[in-house]
């Protein structure tokens, strides 16, 4: 039978964190867990008919469970930032009308077959009677998808999470741009001195 251990968001050594990246990257590097890229880059423009998708998977490869505990909605935070979005982990349960859509804050719901809303609180745990808000079992892996809603579908948004080679950094190109294009200017570099680097991160 595996172990068990927990995390409870807003004490103890997850007592900062409120945000989405903050308990992966908790999850990281208290526990061990890789995080793997599965979309990367993509066009997208972010609208509710066509909105960007993005998926990842999350390995914890202990002998133990993992249980999160939050009261409040552990948030994504994009840059530049967007209208809404949805996070979603696999569920084969689900189906795209039913109770495993999300709501927006604009009072629509939108959901997925096959993936269920998540937020890591009570709200939207997979069952009433579970004393915790999500478990990440032992030895598994699980997949998440989030589903993002761009203020313009001209925007490149950039957002990520992780550390070290776990690390996504993955991009929502706007319709009609090209990817960013970093253009180094100058380098300085004296032996046992600072290194300064000045570039320009640019995109039509």
């Amino acid at each position: 039978m595996a172990g068990r251990r927990w995390m409870k968001v807003g004490s103890g050594i997850a007592v900062g964190i409120t945000t989405i990246i903050g308990l992966f990257i908790l999850l990281q590097t208290n526990f061990g867990f890789t995080i793997e890229d599965l979309t990367g880059n993509i066009e997208c423009s972010g609208t509710f008919e066509n909105p960007c998708i993005s998926e990842f998977k999350v390995n914890n490869p202990t002998n133990y469970n993992v249980d999160i505990y939050s009261k409040d909605q552990v948030k994504l935070e994009f840059s530049p930032s967007i209208s809404d979005y949805a996070l979603f982990v696999k569920d084969g349960r689900c189906s795209a009308t039913g109770t495993c859509r999300c709501d927006l804050k604009d009072g629509t719901k939108i959901g997925y077959e096959n993936w269920r809303c998540i937020d890591f609180t009570n709200k939207t745990k997979s069952q009433d009677k579970l004393v915790y808000n999500y478990r990440f079992s032992a030895h598994s892996f699980t997949n998440f998808m989030l589903v993002g809603f761009k203020n313009n579908p001209s925007d490149d948004i950039k957002w990520g999470f992780g550390v070290n080679e776990s690390f996504l950094d993955p991009y929502w190109y706007g319709i009609g741009t090209d990817e960013p294009t970093i253009e180094a200017t100058s380098i300085s570099m004296e032996l046992g001195s600072q290194i300064n680097i000045s570039a320009t991160i640019g995109g039509t």
